[in-house]
C-alpha cells in the first residue's frame, strides 16, 4: 500500500512535524503554517534534521488548502480557530482525510473557576478568539457527517482537551 501520509495544521516551526517524522518513519507529512518566519524556522529545522524528503512546509491557511482525501492522520489544533475559522474548515478538514483515516483535534477544557481554568480560558480568547470547550470544538467535526459519533474519544489532561474521531 502506500506510505501513511499526516497532516499537520498550524506547524509552527516545525517541531512537532518532525517529531511524527522521527515516530513514524514511513510517513510522508504536509505541514500548513501561514506566518512566513515560522515557515522559515521550521524548514531550517527539517534540513537540520535531514528530514526533507518527509516533511513538506506549505505557507497557506488551512481554509486555502486543496488536499483531497489524502492523509491517514490530520492533527488539528482547534484553539488556534476561532469559532468562524472552524466552521469554514470543516469542508477542507473533511475532504483531507481518507475514509477510515483520523483527526485529533486538540483545545482547552477549562470548565471550573479556580485560577487554572480561568487562565486557560484567557489563553483560548487570546490564541484563537474564543473560549470553546469540548462540545463545542467536536459538534462541528460531528455535524457535517464526515467523521463517525461512535469512534470518538476524548482525554482531558489537566485543562488540555484532546479528541479524536474517525472519517466515515
Amino acid at each position: 500500500g502506500s506510505l501513511p501520509r499526516i497532516l499537520d495544521v498550524g506547524s509552527g516551526i516545525g517541531a512537532l512535524a518532525c517529531g511524527l517524522a522521527q515516530q513514524f518513519e514511513k510517513a510522508h507529512i504536509v505541514g500548513l503554517e501561514p506566518r512566513p518566519d515560522s515557515v522559515a524556522l521550521s524548514r531550517e529545522l527539517i534540513a537540520s534534521k535531514g528530514l526533507e524528503q518527509r516533511i513538506e512546509i506549505r505557507q497557506q491557511l488551512l481554509e486555502d488548502f486543496d488536499g483531497q482525501h489524502t492523509f491517514d492522520f490530520v492533527w488539528f489544533p482547534a484553539v488556534f480557530f476561532s469559532d468562524e475559522a472552524l466552521i469554514r474548515s470543516m469542508d477542507v478538514l473533511s475532504r483531507a482525510v481518507k475514509k477510515g483515516g483520523w483527526i485529533l483535534a486538540v483545545y482547552f477544557e477549562a470548565p471550573g473557576n479556580d485560577t487554572a481554568s480561568s487562565l486557560s480560558r484567557l489563553r483560548n480568547y487570546l490564541w484563537g478568539d474564543n473560549a470553546r470547550g469540548a462540545e463545542e470544538t467536536i459538534r462541528p467535526f460531528l455535524s457535517s457527517g464526515a467523521f463517525d459519533p461512535d469512534t470518538l474519544k476524548t482525554k482531558l489532561l489537566g485543562t488540555l482537551g484532546i479528541s479524536v474521531m474517525q472519517k466515515v
